[in-house]
């Protein structure tokens, strides 16, 4: 074990495997970053490392226009009120298990959760900053989108059924959820959000740490 590899398990024992921003439970979906990048100079050290997650993880590096961005001074302060959170026993493991971690527990194949189509608009939708996944309806057919990427083909009927069908198993699962009473507006949930982080750390082999 190399020394980073070392102090990364101190942070991930001290937050107790909580997101130290977000501060949820994701045992295994957890990264640690450097909060100044070791590309500018930041050093392995406790001091400069902190255990997010990848929704997390990803607004940290984020460069948004008419946003503030995340300071080394405030990641220090989540880290620092998360480790205490843990310590005095305030923040605990969940005792029973959500739907999606019995399921993801009983069959370790996400495709057994979710179709390939499902994953990939969640996971679409989940990437953009408002979530959104649009349905409309023309004189070509049914077109499925998140922002301006088309999720179907329109003309194509066994595409559009299949599209339509993802987005079916999306909102039955709780991923999605209908925005407003025309039905063509639907946004990703909490759950959702939950769900995409276990897609891509699945995907990515699960937990790893950071280097940057």
């Amino acid at each position: 074990m190399t020394e980073f590899e070392e102090l990364a398990a101190v942070v991930l024992s001290k937050c107790g495997r909580h997101c130290c921003i977000c501060r949820r439970f994701e045992p295994l979906h957890l990264q640690v970053h450097h909060i100044q990048l070791k590309s500018e100079g930041g050093e392995d050290s406790l001091d400069n490392l902190i255990a997010i997650c990848i929704t997390c993880h990803s607004d940290v590096h984020a460069e948004l226009p008419f946003t503030r961005r995340f300071t080394h001074e405030e990641l220090k302060l989540h880290r620092e009120r998360t480790y205490e959170l843990v310590e005095s026993g305030k923040l605990y493991v969940p005792s029973t298990e959500s739907r999606i971690d019995r399921e993801m527990t009983t069959s370790p194949q996400m495709s057994s959760i979710l179709s390939d189509s499902a994953q990939m608009i969640l996971l679409n939708a989940a990437q953009t900053k408002t979530g959104e996944i649009i349905m409309s309806r023309t004189s070509e057919g049914i077109l499925i989108q998140v922002g301006t990427k088309p999720m179907c083909t329109r003309g194509d009927a066994r595409d559009e059924a299949r599209a339509k069908s993802a987005l079916k198993e999306l909102v039955d699962g709780g991923f999605v959820e209908p925005e407003g009473t025309k039905g063509q507006l639907f946004v990703v949930t909490n759950e959702g959000y939950v769900m995409a982080d276990k897609i891509l750390a699945t995907a990515q082999g699960g937990s790893h740490i950071d280097n940057m």
